[in-house]
């Protein structure tokens, strides 16, 4: 997926941390998230060089002593918290454009130095190095209550993005159906894109006698 690069920068831009408040040239004046006001060369906030005014670093200082004392740093399931910080509110990370700049938002009390432990007391270690942190609700944030530790085939199915058909009275994942009857989800999408019925879709045999 390629990222959208800014060429310019107008008044009201956010910048992770900064949003813009002012241009004088090739500075912008903006203020950070932690309420400083700062004087930023235009062109590092477009290549993504300054996005806080100095509260950003210190933060992640802060964030790698607290890992490196309670011994997660590094480890998978630390690393999926990263990325899932990274996801929701750096631009540059290739994920940004299906999550930050969706809205999508993680709770404040897992951001932050402390905010790894507080994320594993909530969702319980990993139950195996395949597992991924889900939202239960894909529009909704990560925050306690709308997320699960889940394998990547489930994490597929709840996506924005997911085939669902309906037969039997009954509405399901194109894959939850694949599984139930035994046929390839890919077979299953090819049939009812091409104007089968879903019971027929589900149902049928293939004919090879004329193969």
């Amino acid at each position: 997926m390629s990222i959208k690069v800014r060429l310019v920068v107008t008044v009201g831009d956010c910048f992770e941390r900064l949003t813009v408040t002012g241009i004088e040239g090739l500075h912008c004046h903006c203020a950070c998230t932690c309420g400083t006001l700062k004087r930023v060369y235009k062109y590092d906030l477009l290549n993504g060089k300054t996005r806080s005014c100095g509260c950003l670093n210190a933060e992640r200082s802060r964030t790698l002593k607290a890992g490196l004392k309670h011994g997660f740093y590094g480890t998978k399931i630390h690393c999926v918290w990263e990325s899932m910080i990274n996801r929701c509110y750096r631009p540059y990370d290739s994920s940004y454009p299906n999550y930050g700049e969706r809205g999508i938002t993680v709770a404040e009390e897992w951001r932050g130095p402390a905010g790894f432990l507080r994320f594993r007391e909530h969702v319980g270690p990993m139950p195996s190095t395949r597992h991924q942190v889900d939202r239960i609700d894909n529009d909704g944030n990560y925050e306690p209550g709308n997320v699960r530790w889940a394998t990547p085939t489930e994490n597929s199915r709840n996506r924005r993005n997911t085939f669902y058909i309906t037969a039997f009275g009954e509405t399901k994942a194109a894959a939850d159906w694949a599984d139930e009857v035994g046929i390839s989800r890919y077979t299953l999408k090819y049939r009812v894109k091409h104007g089968w019925a879903a019971e027929d879709a589900l149902t049928r045999i293939p004919d090879v006698t004329n193969r």
